[in-house]
């Protein structure tokens, strides 16, 4: 996060903080609060359950609730991770930007085994994702974003546990993250997220040894194909 630090001689300079350090969780300030009111503007909302990281916030609601503090109290999920929606068995986990249909059961807790069907979905998720190194893992190299190529609408995408636990696309490997199987991107810009692990364009972010760009490469092509369809 871009921060404005003053000088002893007055002046003013610009560096970047990091809200999370990803290497030391024992370190981390985590904080669970129950009935957490938050007041924005002329509404005023109690979410359950609320957990803070370092400050930030999470926020386990129903669907519906959440939707209604998107509107009416959007300070709120400013530096929102994840999003939980429960009844207290059953539960699901999504980002800010996912409709109903993608928030997801979190099925195991280590990844080596699925949860039985007994096991209450709300324990398994909470166990699941909320372990302080597993959480930071996800909230590093398991979230990226994507623009929707008609809309222009950034959306917020989270890795299913299948793929967080090395049984899908990615896996965490060191301080990388591995593609393990042939993926098919829907742009170069989503495949420079990923890489990258921020807001990227694929078409300036991609170039070849030379520093030459893709988009540079498909200037050239269309050049060269304009010139050969010429009589």
């Amino acid at each position: 996060m871009p921060v404005a630090i003053h000088r002893p001689d007055g002046s003013i300079a610009g560096d970047d903080v990091r809200l999370v350090d990803f290497a030391t969780a024992p370190a981390i300030d985590w904080l669970v609060v129950n009935q957490f009111s938050v007041s924005d503007g002329q509404h005023n909302r109690r979410a359950n359950l609320m957990v803070f990281l370092n400050g930030s916030a999470t926020i386990w609601n129903a669907y519906a609730q959440l939707q209604t503090y998107k509107a009416e109290i959007p300070s709120l999920l400013q530096t929102n991770a994840a999003l939980v929606v429960s009844d207290g068995l059953q539960a699901r986990i999504g980002s800010i930007t996912a409709n109903q249909e993608w928030f997801k059961v979190w099925r195991s807790i280590d990844g080596e085994v699925h949860a039985p069907a007994t096991a209450l979905e709300l324990e398994t998720l909470i166990r699941g994702v909320f372990e302080p190194q597993r959480f930071l893992d996800l909230l590093q190299h398991f979230i990226v974003f994507e623009e929707d190529p008609d809309s222009g609408a950034l959306h917020k995408i989270i890795a299913g546990y299948h793929q967080f636990h090395r049984q899908g696309v990615l896996a965490k490997l060191d301080n990388q993250v591995e593609l393990l199987q042939v993926y098919e991107f829907k742009s170069p810009s989503q495949a420079a997220r990923l890489l990258l692990a921020r807001s990227a364009n694929g078409r300036l972010d991609w170039k070849d040894a030379a520093g030459i760009t893709l988009m540079e490469h498909l200037e050239r092509a269309a050049a060269a194909a304009s010139a050969d369809a010429e009589p």
